[in-house]
């Protein structure tokens, strides 16, 4: 057979047949890539606008103890007082000062600390979203972030107040995004800078909160495997070496910008005291029983009616460890990031509900995960499919704990939900007192609340008469609280203030079998034929039933029929 020679004659064009030439047709909008500023953009007002949804029954809440004393504390910093000698608390002293920022640009009142949780609860959601698009697809970013939202809006875990671990948990979740960027190791210019943002961010959430140490393993477990998992570059032992020393310039950074003025006014003593002395001491005070009645008693509130969403999540911790789009590092290093979320919730074993607002972010990243994984075993002979499944998985959670948790998170706040939230303590009557004193009070009156009642002192803007503003810190014995006891009723005698607000309930003083209540009865000695009653607040039925307000002429001649009751006391003129 012969072989065809080629032809030398020219192909003739379509010109020359008279063909016009075919005009390639633009792309499809659908194979054209959304630009990623405007996915992201969207994606935050998602976030924002899905926050707004479900915070929006809260920002009437009246105020906690909690978020009032740091509250308390981060106006008396602004004053200009002396961190632990002027005032103080059991928390390191990165608190004042983030109280001190969010007092300023919130405003000091239960508007401005409402406005701060929920912008704080979208700075975590923020969070969780970029450290989940630092690891998988944007869309199971979002979805993580969705889920973080849909647990932290159960008021059940206090993320409708402006806690101080919605705060540390911005820090950590930066770290743990600075953390992921330099695992991918795209950027090699870039890394020793991920490296000491990231122990800045660490470091900074520790100095804001004790519990988030923890945290430091998640760390630990990234620089490690970083190096004997991916050989990343030359020497191992070399590399964990230097990588270790670029993240420590940055927690020893932080460290030094806290602690430098505590110790240039002297304080430092104090500090470890509060840090680490007394903190010991109040985490020896609960026994085995008592801690596994309260861990089960918020378990049921954290998680009730949340099941299936903090399953999903929590699932991603095993999920990730099975998913090959990941890099051993990067599974390790989230499945760590769980459980030492998990870790924070333990010191002390108390398991407040406010303990857990360190877990769900977590939960927020394992969830985006667990879609991940989902998409890839569904999505095996085609991805898109893996997408549609794993994204109509995710939805259907969601969609099953809203519509069974709509009785809580659609709650507006109300006088019942208030005290399922408070368990016990005065938040409500609380503000029914201030409202009351304010009709009482003129400019300059002075105030002490002989009992842990910060909120009293925020919703009036007063100062209280003593550093000891919060008794409860002198009911545990120990070789300073009868000194300060005496400093404490010294001060309250000194100051004589017209108003009194004097509580007599558990919560109120924490009153131990051991101590010795030299404040509590030396006040209400004091108080005796100086001052006259112009209100009560009486529990006739219990702490945990609505009480009896008595207010004005009629208080003069009232007797308490509760166990558990608050005057309010003028002093004679």
């Amino acid at each position: 057979m012969k072989k065809q020679k080629p032809s030398n004659k020219p192909v003739p064009s379509p010109q020359a047949k008279g063909q016009s030439i075919p005009k390639p047709s633009p792309p499809s909008v659908q194979s054209q890539a959304w630009d990623p500023r405007l996915v992201l953009g969207l994606h935050l007002l998602t976030l924002l606008l899905s926050l707004l949804f479900l915070r929006m029954g809260y920002f009437n809440l009246p105020l906690d103890r909690d978020e009032s004393a740091y509250a308390y504390l981060g106006k008396r910093a602004l004053e200009g007082g002396k961190i632990y000698q002027d005032f103080y608390e059991m928390k390191p002293p990165l608190l004042f000062y983030s109280y001190s920022l969010l007092v300023t640009l919130f405003g000091y009142s239960q508007v401005g600390l409402r406005f701060a949780a929920f912008v704080l609860s979208f700075f975590n959601a923020f969070g969780v979203y970029a450290v989940g698009r630092s690891l998988f697809k944007p869309a199971w970013a979002l979805s993580g972030a969705l889920v973080y939202l849909v647990l932290v809006s159960n008021p059940h875990v206090n993320g409708v107040l402006a806690q101080s671990e919605l705060l540390v948990m911005i820090a950590v979740l930066g770290s743990a995004y600075f953390l992921f960027q330099w695992l991918k190791g795209e950027e090699h210019t870039k890394a020793w800078r991920q490296l000491i943002l990231a122990g800045v961010l660490m470091s900074a959430a520790v100095l804001i909160k004790q519990t988030a140490v923890f945290f430091f393993g998640f760390a630990a477990v990234v620089l490690f495997s970083a190096h004997l998992l991916q050989n990343r570059d030359g020497n191992k032992f070399l590399g964990i070496v230097r990588d270790g020393l670029w993240f420590s310039v940055g927690v020893l950074g932080m460290l030094a910008l806290c602690l430098l003025p505590i110790l240039l006014s002297g304080s430092f003593e104090d500090f470890k005291y509060w840090n680490f002395t007394h903190s010991l001491q109040y985490s020896n005070t609960i026994d085995d029983q008592e801690a596994k009645d309260v861990f089960n008693y918020f378990l049921g509130k954290v998680t009730g009616k949340y099941e299936l969403t903090w399953l999903f999540g929590l699932a991603g911790g095993v999920l990730v460890l099975l998913n090959p789009r990941l890099t051993w590092a990067q599974r390790l290093g989230l499945f760590s990031f769980g459980l030492m979320a998990i870790w924070t919730i333990t010191p002390g074993r108390r398991y407040y509900g406010h303990y857990w607002l360190q877990l769900i972010p977590a939960v927020g990243v394992l969830a985006a995960g667990t879609l991940d994984t989902l998409a890839h075993w569904t999505g095996k002979s085609n991805a898109q499919t893996g997408k549609w499944v794993a994204g109509a998985i995710g939805s259907l959670v969601l969609m099953i704990t809203l519509s069974s948790s709509a009785s809580i998170w659609r709650g507006n706040g109300g006088e019942a939900q208030v005290r399922d939230i408070s368990r016990g303590n005065p938040y409500l009557e609380n503000r029914f007192i201030a409202d009351f004193l304010k009709t009482q009070m003129q400019t300059g009156d002075q105030l002490a609340v002989l009992g842990s009642e910060p909120q009293l002192y925020v919703y009036l803007d007063k100062k209280g008469p003593s550093r000891h503003f919060y008794p409860s810190f002198l009911s545990r014995k120990n070789e300073k609280t009868l000194a300060w006891q005496r400093e404490a009723l010294a001060d309250l005698e000194k100051t004589a203030p017209k108003f009194l607000v004097f509580s007599f309930l558990p919560n109120s003083w924490s009153v131990k079998e051991d101590s010795d209540p030299i404040l509590y009865k030396g006040a209400f000695s004091w108080m005796q034929g100086k001052y006259e009653a112009i209100g009560y607040v009486d529990y006739i039925n219990g702490n945990t039933e609505p009480a009896e307000l008595i207010f004005d002429a009629s208080a003069s001649t009232y007797k308490p029929q509760g166990q558990y009751y608050m005057m309010i006391l003028r002093k004679k003129s």
